[in-house]
């Protein structure tokens, strides 16, 4: 293993949820969502930027996250992180030189879903 893959490895160090939600019957003909992991990737964790905006009547402030994790074709936009009490939402997931070697997820709070456990 070279020095340079060890390095990168060693950077990964916060345990990520990769979650996805899924409408299930409840029985009665209603839908209720239902969170499912579907990975739990090792990564780099940088926050970005932060602003505050407007959301339902109230000043909420914003984060960005970036994650630098191993290469999969499981997760998608829809997707959401959970990154230690945070929820984030997925707004990019993308190989950054096409290799499949690593994956790096651009993650939000705004607009995340709250009602996941």
């Amino acid at each position: 293993m070279s020095a340079n893959r060890w390095s990168d490895s060693r950077k990964r160090r916060h345990k990520l949820l990769i979650r996805r939600v899924e409408e299930i019957e409840d029985g009665k003909g209603a839908y209720i969502p239902s969170w499912t992991t579907i990975a739990e990737p090792w990564a780099e964790a940088e926050g970005l930027n932060g602003r505050e905006a407007m959301l339902d009547q109230s000043l909420q402030s914003i984060a960005v996250y970036r994650f630098r994790t191993r290469y999969t074709d499981k997760i998608k936009t829809a997707d959401q992180v959970r990154f230690g009490e945070l929820n984030l939402n997925i707004t990019s997931a993308v190989d950054p030189i096409g290799t499949r070697r690593d994956l790096i997820i651009i993650a939000t709070t705004e607009g995340a879903r709250s009602d996941a456990p």
